[in-house]
């Protein structure tokens, strides 16, 4: 590394920089990443594609904890719509399956139990409804001016967790050796817990099967999974396991695919179903928390300037200038509106107020650049997978952002 002269350093910081560039260093003195990046835009203009390929990749890193745990089995990403998914191959050497399999053995104290199984690929999903928004209200991930005091062991709770749109979905290659698990896991549960568990038969959608497992408590929850073709889904909302039931049999799901040219070892993707729709409005109300600690820290910037600079501004563009000078960058929050000095010399935002009296806005904030970008999306997806080995392995990543 070149290093540059200083003038102005800690002992610690000196020492810090001297443990970073050896590690750099003996990282790469065999050989240097190289990084090709290529980014496309559509024809219409409404989308970005990113295709990117670094080579060769360095041991010893999390490049290699990630390879080791989902092996080497690609997939063929299914098709997004009106939620977001996370998809990723299973290798027949995945330390993933070594997992399960022990803590299955563990848990049910059962050496018996086998994890063979598995197929190809796993993947979690969500769907574009307002369970979303509930449940990040329950987990205190949206701000408000109260906190909603609910508590999941409580009937509201509960009622919350079973309407969250979530599921979860694993490819088996034995239907057997599944149904041999699900047998074992039913003795395991009615032998621990005896009278609290029901197992039922539930109405079929689609002519597939779907059985409902209940406790018999003042908690009230259920679990509902099926296993369309060779699929087995799971979850505690059953809307949520049909629009799944859906994707496998009309062909939206992920499959199998070879090692290859564009075949992902892990895929993400996310596909709201409208401008305004829960998933749109859960993410504003998520990055709303984002957008309170940004306009803090702007707030700071803000006074720093304004009372320590003599001769302050009051021209937008000659405090941008001075923000620029000094910090590199201008004091602002997510949804642009400028920050000031009320007439009592607080820092002031017209959606935030000041520290003395904070504001919350309504999400979404109307006209914000936020709220135009997150409802304005139409798909964001990405895709990793390695290639090749030893001094030939790299990492191939596709990125593609879609606009209405």
């Amino acid at each position: 590394l070149a290093d540059l002269q200083g003038e102005y350093a800690t002992p610690a910081e000196v020492e810090a920089y001297r443990r970073f560039a050896n590690g750099y260093e003996n990282y790469w003195k065999q050989f240097i990443d190289p990084i090709g990046v290529q980014i496309r835009r559509s024809d219409d203009g409404h989308g970005l594609s990113l295709d990117a390929r670094m080579l060769p990749l360095i041991s010893g890193t999390d490049y290699d904890e990630l390879l080791e745990l989902v092996g080497s089995a690609t997939l063929s990403p299914g098709t997004a719509h009106n939620g977001g998914q996370w998809s990723f191959g299973i290798g027949a050497d995945a330390q993933l399956r070594r997992e399960l399999g022990q803590l299955g053995r563990e848990l049910m104290r059962n050496d018996s139990i086998s994890f063979d199984w598995i197929g190809d690929w796993a993947m979690v999903g969500i769907i574009d409804n307002s369970g979303l928004w509930d449940l990040a209200m329950l987990s205190e991930a949206i701000p408000t001016t109260e906190r909603p005091s609910i508590n999941i062991f409580e009937p509201q709770g509960a009622e919350i967790i079973s309407r969250a749109p979530v599921y979860a979905a694993i490819q088996f290659k034995s239907q057997l050796g599944l149904v041999t698990l699900l047998a074992a896991l039913r003795s395991f549960i009615s032998g621990t817990a005896p009278g609290m568990v029901e197992w039922a038969e539930s109405t079929p959608y689609r002519e597939i099967p779907v059985v409902q497992v209940s406790t018999r408590d003042a908690f009230s929850i259920s679990l509902y999974y099926a296993m369309p073709k060779d699929v087995f889904v799971l979850s505690l909302n059953r809307p949520a396991l049909e629009a799944f039931i859906d994707d496998v049999l009309d062909g939206r799901a992920p499959g199998n695919a070879k090692p290859g040219e564009g075949a992902p070892q892990t895929h993400l993707a996310v596909a709201p179903s409208g401008p305004e729709s829960w998933l749109s409005q859960t993410a504003l109300g998520i990055f709303e928390d984002l957008s309170l600690r940004a306009n803090e820290e702007a707030s700071a910037s803000f006074e720093a300037l304004a009372r320590g600079l003599v001769d302050w501004p009051s021209e937008a563009a000659e405090q941008r200038a001075l923000a620029l000078a000094y910090f590199g960058a201008e004091p602002a929050g997510a949804h642009g509106q400028p920050l000031s000095l009320d007439e009592h010399g607080l820092v002031t935002h017209p959606l935030y107020g000041t520290a003395a009296e904070p504001k919350l806005p309504a999400v979404p904030v109307k006209d914000s650049p936020l709220t135009k970008a997150v409802q304005g999306l139409e798909l964001l997806s990405s895709g990793l997978a390695f290639e090749g080995e030893g001094l030939h392995r790299g990492l191939h990543v596709n990125l593609e952002w879609r606009r209405r």
